[in-house]
């Protein structure tokens, strides 16, 4: 059992008991699934109000022969969103092993440090498993089952085939041939239902008409779009079949990116004209992604990742990513890079050096009152009562990856860290009573990984998520937390936003996670 804080008292690991209560204010957080070795690394106790104090502010790292191996005094960070919050920075310990951390009285359970722990530990399950669990049958016009069998939107579809074609391109190697084989199919399907959705006079249905439960938005369009032509880098060019696949997608790209009355943002231009140039090598996508690079960076507004938008179907630096590598004798070059670095600096290192480095939400100080009470403000989140959705933190991961490898600042890429580990248990506790370890009338908080069923304590998916076979064995994302009135931050399985499984998050995770194990494992 994980570790449970108190007033007075702590349970600790194995469960022991305690005469006190276990209150609900306070957490020893950390990232469950392990840390990349060369990455930062922290734990953070999370505190509200007097209640949760915890006396003795030691800390101690702990590896598996019981020797402490590193130790210090929590440090004070900022008051966030009510949130009293103190972290242990153990960053130079790289010695691949399994650890606790200890904290006065409180203990963790046992977590990994070692090299591309992340994505042994997710990635293929995640991917190919994950895929193959999910496809739907032919009457529900193919594709994959989302949170259940009713939902198959456009818009995750789009998500999830961009996660994968990720995963095939960046990490293939990891896999066999029969099982890349697998992966690529997994891919097709995903390409055949989206292709099925899209209208002849423009744009993509929401659902296929047997799956009517997805949301109507204008998202479905863009988020397909860009699904469809990430694919087109992981298709078989020697099978004659996957070119008659690739030529359907290149013209229906192209034709939805020049259809006047688009009006697409510029850093999805960019992607979607990169990803036709990479196929095709057409000089003229070349000019119209400089162009449009050009403009998305002249116009692109950081706010210290609290602003970041939920709803952005590609990558925002992803485009320049691309194009720095395609062109790298570019007179523009220079210009694209410091552009980027202004960037960086503005709208992810402030993240870094506030508590958002080592917690999201990122935000101002602010008092746990003022948080919560309505009318008043609530965290930047991507919904109504301030939902903080895993999609969108998984997607700022991927830029700070992305932009710590064009600008060559490492810093950046801890923001990454941060997102991921927000996703992994460095979140703001989940109640022990819904993660898969937890007792029925446990409220104390845990450290929980919103990846539901790997190995590691987990949250508890949506109750009613659901499709024919066994969903229990599908590897999926959790979406997020909720900020209530009543209630500050909460979670709840019985909540329909805030523990949804939807592919689409599953796809920006996949996405994060490839280039975050290509940042520290290939470029080190």
């Amino acid at each position: 059992m994980m570790s449970r804080l108190s007033a007075a008292v702590l349970c600790v690991a194995l469960g022991a008991c305690t005469s006190a209560p276990p209150v609900r204010n306070a957490a020893l957080l950390y990232s469950v699934t392990g840390y990349e070795a060369r990455a930062a690394k922290r734990a953070v106790v999370r505190e509200i109000g007097a209640a949760g104090d915890l006396g003795p502010r030691d800390w101690q790292l702990i590896d598996e022969s019981g020797h402490s191996v590193a130790s210090g005094k929590l440090r004070a960070l900022p008051e966030t969103w009510g949130m009293r919050l103190s972290e242990a920075d153990f960053s130079d310990i790289e010695r691949p092993g399994r650890y606790r951390v200890r904290v006065g009285p409180a203990e963790s359970a046992p977590f990994e440090i070692g090299e591309r722990v992340l994505g042994r530990r997710i990635i293929r399950a995640l991917s190919l498993e994950n895929a193959a669990l999910r496809n739907a049958t032919s009457a529900q016009g193919g594709g994959f089952y989302d949170c259940n069998s009713l939902m198959g939107e456009a818009r995750s579809h789009g998500s999830f085939v961009a996660g994968l074609a990720d995963t095939l391109v960046r990490r293939g190697g990891d896999f066999d041939q029969a099982d890349r084989a697998r992966l690529r199919e997994q891919i097709r399907i995903g390409i055949r239902y989206l292709l099925a959705l899209h209208r002849p006079g423009g744009g993509f249905a929401d659902n296929h008409p047997a799956r009517q439960m997805g949301r109507h938005d204008e998202s479905n369009t863009p988020f397909a779009l860009y699904g469809l032509a990430k694919s087109l880098a992981a298709l078989d060019r020697q099978a004659p079949s996957d070119r008659e696949l690739a030529a359907r997608i290149v013209s229906i790209v192209r034709a939805e990116r020049d259809r006047p009355s688009a009006n697409l943002p510029a850093h999805l231009d960019a992607s979607l004209t990169m990803l036709l140039y990479r196929y095709g090598g057409d000089a003229a996508d070349a000019e119209r992604a400089t162009a449009q690079l050009r403009r998305h960076l002249a116009s692109f507004k950081p706010d210290r990742g609290g602003g970041y938008a939920a709803e952005a179907a590609a990558p925002y630096f992803e485009a320049l990513h691309d194009w720095l590598g395609a062109f790298p004798g570019h007179a523009e070059r220079n210009v694209f890079v410091d552009a980027a670095r202004e960037i960086a600096r503005a709208g992810f290192l402030p993240v870094r050096a506030s508590n958002g480095f080592r917690l999201f939400p990122v935000g101002e100080p602010r008092s746990y009152r003022d948080a919560v009470a309505a009318p008043g403000p609530v965290p930047k989140g991507a919904g109504p009562g301030g939902f903080w959705s895993n999609s969108k933190i998984a997607r700022m991961a991927l830029d700070a990856v992305l932009l710590a490898e064009i600008t060559g600042e490492p810093a950046v890429a801890d923001v990454a860290t941060a997102a991921l580990g927000w996703i992994t248990g460095l979140n703001s506790g989940v109640e022990a009573r819904f993660t898969s370890q937890g007792s029925p009338g446990d409220r104390s908080l845990v450290a929980a990984s919103y990846i539901a069923h790997i190995a590691e304590n987990h949250a508890m998916p949506w109750r009613r998520w659901w499709w024919p076979g066994d969903r229990s064995r599908v590897v999926s994302v959790v979406n997020g937390s909720i900020v209530t009135p009543e209630a500050g931050w909460a979670y709840s399985p019985d909540a329909f936003q805030s523990s949804e499984t939807f592919i689409h998050i599953d796809g920006a995770l996949l996405s994060a996670l490839v280039a975050y194990e290509g940042y520290y494992f290939v470029n080190n």
